[in-house]
C-alpha cells in the first residue's frame, strides 16, 4: 500500500522485499545481457555480468534472510563480509578485468565510448521501472523539462518537510535526549554518516587482505576497533529508539510529509499525472524484457 500520498497518486511498482528483489535482479540482468549484446556488435569481447553476484548486481550486500540486522548494519556487514566473502569488491573476479590489456589510448577511448553508447541503449531497451525518465542526454527537450521540474520540485518538497517548525522541534527534542545518552548527533541522518566513517578504514583493511590473501581477514587491533564499533553501535540505537519515540520524531515526519505532500499532489496534479505516466511505462517496458 503506497505510504503517501504522492506515492498514491504516481502509483507503480507494489511487491514485498522479496519479490521487489528479484524484480530488480531480473531487470538488471535483461539490461546486462543487452549491454553485453551491443559491445559484442561494437566489437568487444565483452561477458555478460551475473547480476544476482552481489559483486555486480543492484544488492551488493548480504542476501536478504541471511543474518538478522543488528543496530545499522554497519558492524555487521563487515562481520558478514568476513564470514561469507561477501560485501568486498572484487569478492568474484571480473570476467572483463582484461578488455583493457593491449590497448592504445585510442583503443581505450573507442572501449570507453562503446561503453557509453551501449550503457544508453541498454537502458532505453530496459529502463529502470523505478526512474519515470531514463538517461537525460537522451530525453527530448519536453521530457526534459518535465524532469528538471519533477527534480527541482522534490528537492524543495524535501526542503520544506525539513523545515518544517513541528519537524524542526522534534529533532531538536530528539538531539537533547541523545546528548543527555552521551551522543551528540543535531539530526538521526548524523549517525550513520558518523558510523561509515568509523568504518571505512576497516573496510580498507579488509580490501587489503583480500587482495593479499585472497580472504577478508582483519588483524587484532582491527579486530579490537571492529569490537569497540558494535558497541557503540549497539547503545547508540538503543538511545536511538528511545529519543525517537520520546520526542515522537518519526511519527511527527510522517503527519508532516503527509500534509506537504498532499498539498504537492493538488497544486500539480496535471504536471504529476504526465509523470505518472512516464513511471507506468518504464514499468510496463521493464516487465516485458523480463517476459512478465
Amino acid at each position: 500500500m503506497p505510504s503517501s500520498p504522492l506515492g498514491a497518486f504516481l502509483g507503480g511498482w507494489e511487491a514485498d522485499d522479496a519479490e521487489t528483489r528479484a524484480f530488480v535482479i531480473a531487470v538488471a540482468q535483461a539490461r546486462e545481457d543487452r549491454f553485453a549484446a551491443c559491445m559484442r556488435a561494437e566489437g568487444f569481447d565483452y561477458v555478460a555480468l551475473d547480476m544476482s553476484d552481489p559483486a555486480f548486481g543492484p544488492y551488493s550486500g548480504p542476501v536478504v534472510g541471511d543474518v538478522e540486522p543488528v543496530a545499522y548494519g554497519v558492524a555487521g556487514g563487515i562481520r558478514l563480509a568476513m564470514a561469507t566473502n561477501r560485501g568486498v569488491r572484487g569478492g568474484t573476479p571480473n570476467p572483463n578485468a582484461g578488455l583493457t590489456a593491449g590497448l592504445d589510448e585510442a583503443g581505450r577511448a573507442a572501449l570507453g565510448e562503446a561503453e557509453r553508447r551501449c550503457h544508453d541503449e541498454a537502458l532505453v531497451a530496459v529502463p529502470d521501472p523505478f526512474d519515470p525518465f531514463g538517461p537525460p542526454g537522451l530525453l527530448d527537450p519536453e521530457v526534459g523539462a518535465l524532469r528538471r521540474w519533477y527534480v527541482e520540485e522534490l528537492s524543495a518538497l524535501q526542503r520544506r518537510i525539513a523545515g518544517d517548525p513541528e519537524v524542526v522541534e522534534a529533532e531538536t527534542r530528539w538531539a537533547r535526549c541523545m546528548a543527555s545518552a552521551g551522543f551528540e548527533y543535531a539530526r538521526p541522518g548524523d549517525i550513520s554518516a558518523d558510523l561509515e566513517r568509523r568504518a571505512a578504514p576497516l573496510w580498507e583493511a579488509l580490501e587489503v587482505a583480500y587482495r593479499e590473501t585472497g580472504a577478508p581477514t582483519l588483524g587484532p587491533s582491527d579486530l579490537d576497533r571492529l569490537a569497540e564499533l558494535e558497541r557503540d553501535e549497539r547503545a547508540i540505537w538503543q538511545a536511538d529508539q528511545r529519543c525517537r519515540s520520546e520526542s515522537r520524531l518519526d511519527e511527527i515526519r510522517r503527519a508532516v510529509r503527509r500534509r506537504y505532500e498532499q498539498a504537492f499532489v493538488d497544486a500539480n496534479e496535471d504536471r504529476l499525472a504526465l509523470v505518472r505516466d512516464r513511471y507506468h511505462e518504464a514499468l510496463a517496458k521493464a516487465r516485458e524484457a523480463i517476459g512478465e
